[in-house]
This record gives C-alpha cells, sequence and structure tokens, in this order.
C-alpha cells in the first residue's frame, strides 16, 4: 500500500476502501456479517459527524476522527440511540479494528492518534442468561408448520438443519445443494467465520426433511439452477436472508406460543436455536470439545459459558454432591437443634 497523505482529506475515503476491501475481506477473511456490522458502524460514525459539525461526509478527514470525538459518539449509542452497553462495545470494536489497520500503514506522523483511540476501553456490561428453546417447544414450533405447502417444507427443513447443526443463521442461508452428503453418512459442510470449514453429520429426520423440501423447490421453481444457487429460496425465488429466517421464527414462535406459552416471556431469535443445540448437546454428556468443533468455536472460553445455562445438569451435579445428610428436610434439622450456635457448631 502506498503511502498515506494525511493532509488530504481524501484519505479516510481510500483508508475505508482498503479497510473493507482488502484488509477484512482478503487479509483477515471476516464473515459478511461481521464486515456488515463494521460497516453499518462506520455509516452511522460519518452520519453522525457529518450531522454535529454541519460538514458533507466526503470533506470528513482522519484528523478529525479525534478521541474525543468517538468518546462522543459512543456516548451518543448509548444514550440517545438507547443502546446496550454491549452494543456500544461493538461499535468500538470496529473502531478500533479500523485504527489497528490505519496504525500498521499510514506515517508515523497518525501513529499517536491511533494509539490514542485504540486506549478507549471497552465499557464493562452485564451478562444476561441466554435465552433456548425447550425441546417440547421446539416440536410444538415444528408441529405448527403447514407442510401441505412448499413453504412448509422449506420451514421444517430450516428449522431442523439450524436445530441438528447448532449453525449460525449465516451459515445455514449460504448453504448451496453440493454442500449436503445425501447418501449414509449423512452430513452438510458448513463455511463458517474466518472462512473455516466444518462437517456437521446430520439426522436422518434432518435429511428426509431436506429432501422432502428439494422436491417440493424443484416443482416450484424448474428453471432454477440449482447446483451454486442457494438452498433455501424465497418466494421470488432469491437466497432467503438471516432477516427472512428471523421473520419465520417469529410468526411460528406466536403460533407456537397458544400451546408453549413461556415462549412469550423468551427472546427467541435465531441464534436461540444454536443456544438450543448447544445446552442440548451439553445435558446429553458431550464433551465441550466436541461441542466447540460442532458449533465452530475457536476458543473453549465461548463454549464453556453454556455451562452456566445448564439447568438441567446443574440439577444432577447439585444431587450427585448434596451428602446424604442434607438430603432430607434440612429445616426440621435446624428446628431439632436446642440453639442456632449450637447447631452451627455441631457442623
Amino acid at each position: 500500500m502506498k503511502n498515506i497523505k494525511t493532509e488530504s482529506s481524501k484519505d479516510l475515503g481510500y483508508l475505508l476502501h482498503q479497510f473493507f476491501e482488502v484488509y477484512c475481506q482478503q487479509i483477515r477473511g471476516l464473515s459478511p456479517h461481521t464486515i456488515h456490522s463494521y460497516r453499518d458502524t462506520w455509516c452511522l460514525l460519518l452520519h453522525f459527524f457529518a450531522q454535529t459539525n454541519h460538514q458533507q461526509v466526503y470533506r470528513i478527514s482522519l484528523q478529525n476522527l479525534t478521541t474525543t470525538f468517538i468518546e462522543k459518539f459512543l456516548d451518543f449509542v448509548e444514550h440517545d440511540r438507547n443502546n446496550c452497553s454491549g452494543t456500544r462495545n461493538n461499535r468500538l470494536a470496529a473502531i478500533h479494528s479500523f485504527f489497528r489497520f490505519v496504525g500498521s500503514k499510514a506515517d508515523p506522523t497518525v501513529m499517536n492518534s491511533c494509539q490514542k483511540i485504540l486506549c478507549i476501553p471497552f465499557k464493562r456490561s452485564t451478562r444476561k442468561t441466554i435465552d433456548y428453546v425447550e425441546i417440547g417447544e421446539f416440536e410444538t414450533i415444528l408441529k405448527n408448520i403447514d407442510l401441505t405447502k412448499w413453504t412448509g417444507k422449506r420451514d421444517k427443513s430450516l428449522f431442523m438443519l439450524m436445530f441438528n447443526t447448532g449453525a449460525r443463521v449465516q451459515e445455514v442461508v449460504q448453504l448451496i445443494l453440493s454442500d449436503f452428503q445425501w447418501k449414509k453418512p449423512y452430513y452438510v459442510k458448513i463455511l463458517g467465520k474466518g472462512r473455516k470449514e466444518r462437517i456437521c453429520p446430520l439426522w436422518e429426520e434432518t435429511i428426509h426433511c431436506l429432501q422432502e423440501y428439494e422436491t417440493a423447490r424443484k416443482k416450484r421453481f424448474p428453471n432454477l439452477q440449482t447446483k451454486e444457487a442457494c438452498f433455501f429460496q424465497n418466494h421470488q425465488s432469491r437466497p432467503l436472508t438471516r432477516f427472512g429466517v428471523r421473520y419465520l421464527l417469529n410468526h411460528y414462535v406466536e403460533i407456537a406460543s397458544k400451546e408453549s406459552p413461556n415462549l412469550l416471556k423468551k427472546r427467541i431469535h435465531p441464534h436461540s436455536i444454536r443456544h438450543s443445540t448447544a445446552i442440548y448437546l451439553l445435558a446429553s454428556g458431550v464433551d465441550l470439545a466436541t461441542i466447540a468443533h460442532w458449533l465452530g468455536h475457536e476458543s473453549l472460553i465461548t463454549t464453556s459459558r453454556y455451562l452456566s445455562f445448564n439447568l438441567e445438569a446443574k440439577r444432577k451435579v447439585l444431587e450427585e454432591t448434596m451428602p446424604n445428610d442434607f438430603k432430607g428436610n434440612i429445616s426440621e434439622k435446624i428446628s431439632n437443634q436446642p440453639d442456632l450456635l449450637d447447631w452451627l457448631s455441631s457442623l
């Protein structure tokens, strides 16, 4: 890359182009979802600067993006837009990534400002419990899908595949026909984050649903080039998007909630099915390393967080580790003691 002339106001546009087109895609191989997230952050930041300073976006230079402005932008994200601290941290991560890139390519005159921005800390956020779908709730969702329509066959096979593999929604919607192994042993090749490919085995029931949908899809779109086209299609024979999957899931959750009212208490979205897969595998006794590979996690630390959400596993551990003397009415044991201090001393 050529040297950057910091005096030019066009440097920012050039840098952003190199950052997204070369660094994010070719060098780091980031997923489309991550690139879109970074893009949204920079669109929001540039619009915020233009409105705040009454300046055209194309006139914004790298020198305008000071530490003070970045902090002001982050406050705007959190307070004016009412985003949570997690979203604020995601915006900051996109900014940090860009300025790490700039720091490695720019001349020494901008190194100091890059370092200052990189020193802006992430905000500690409250870690909420994740919402996932119980097996019975998932079966209720599937039961309410109308399989007389080709869209119903698509939706059931879609949700079955997501639960079977625990794949991210973007990983699922980009699948093509050749990614599936239709003969035993059944499996699907999934291209995950960082362009890393993994293989997930499939249940026979999942393959059966996928085959029914494929037959219905051919009848619906006989002229569709199936080999390279995305496997899951919408009504216009276009690839189903992650937003479309979210809409479909919300639709069926609303219907299923009439039989399973507990669904209304949860924040159910496509990633909830991924959480459900992880917790189901964990409860079935699958070790963390296998689950990590199954889900495409780079670190076991990411996978281990599901331990804290697996309520059934906690109950089993509690039952197995509770001393026999405690497996009774503990309150009765306390009440039989003449004095609370005597009871404590007797422990």
